[in-house]
């Protein structure tokens, strides 16, 4: 899923697209059901931002469904036939987003699988049976921040392609090669230290990370399940200094990220 330098192909006269058609109705709506994204192989971004983001990607947007505005604005993202006009309030109807006064694209899924191979000098973002979409798309947007290039998840993880972890994601998404597999066999094959996250492991303010390795982040209410650890090299750990039970695990990826990458 890495991104080229795409240039949008802009167009004018792009004012006689009509109104939604009630298919293409159908189909928003369908698409935040994991099972009809599985079998269309297409997902929702919404929101001007995100969209741009897309269309500058190597991401295939279908359909616009937008407002005049934002038609007027970005001429030629699609084609005429495949460019629909709506109101603020049927976009927000529609989609996930409670207030969206721009647009919803329709956009094609990437194949699940490794589009160029992981360098062993780069970091790898490893997640275990993470459920949450919105933690989902902050991690991917912390792991954008930090300039990580690979993600990795068991296919216990909420779907990459939920609204809600897109929306989170803030176009990080398209920047990120990210695929599902079980973990056990892709780590021992991946062969480098992998940092697991765990309440009983070392500070991550006191271990000496290799120049590059696995991060691997579990769910919060479970943590890494035993089955991976043969393949975990060091338990790592953000000390608790007050008294809350647990810490987000999308703010554990960010700490950890920035002690393991930030640093050096």
């Amino acid at each position: 899923m890495m991104t080229g330098n795409k240039k949008l192909n802009l167009r004018p006269g792009l004012f006689n697209v009509v109104m939604v058609p009630k298919s293409v109705v159908k189909l928003i709506k369908s698409l935040q059901i994991k099972k009809y994204r599985m079998q269309e192989k297409l997902f929702l971004v919404e929101g001007k931002k995100s969209i741009l983001e897309v269309a500058h990607s190597d991401y295939k947007i279908v359909k616009i469904i937008a407002t005049s505005a934002f038609i007027e604005e970005n001429n030629g993202l699609v084609s005429n036939e495949d460019t629909f006009r709506a109101t603020e309030k049927e976009l927000s109807s529609w989609g996930s987003l409670k207030n969206n006064n721009s647009a919803i694209a329709i956009v094609k899924q990437m194949e699940n699988d490794i589009v160029t191979p992981i360098n062993k000098e780069e970091w790898v973002l490893a997640l275990c049976d993470i459920k949450d979409p919105g933690n989902l798309g902050t991690i991917l947007r912390t792991a954008d921040w930090y300039g990580i290039k690979n993600v990795v998840a068991s296919p216990e993880c909420v779907d990459y392609y939920n609204p809600r972890a897109v929306q989170a994601s803030m176009g990080s998404f398209t920047r990120i090669q990210y695929f599902t597999t079980p973990l056990l066999p892709f780590l021992h094959h991946l062969d480098r230290p992998v940092y697991g996250a765990d309440m009983h492991g070392m500070s991550v303010y006191e271990v000496n990370p290799d120049r590059a390795g696995v991060v691997l982040l579990g769910s919060e209410s479970h943590g890494l399940p035993s089955s991976l650890d043969e393949v975990i090299s060091q338990r790592i750990t953000i000390p608790r200094i007050g008294g809350a039970e647990s810490l987000n695990v999308a703010v554990s990826s960010a700490i950890i990220l920035d002690n393991f990458i930030g640093k050096h």
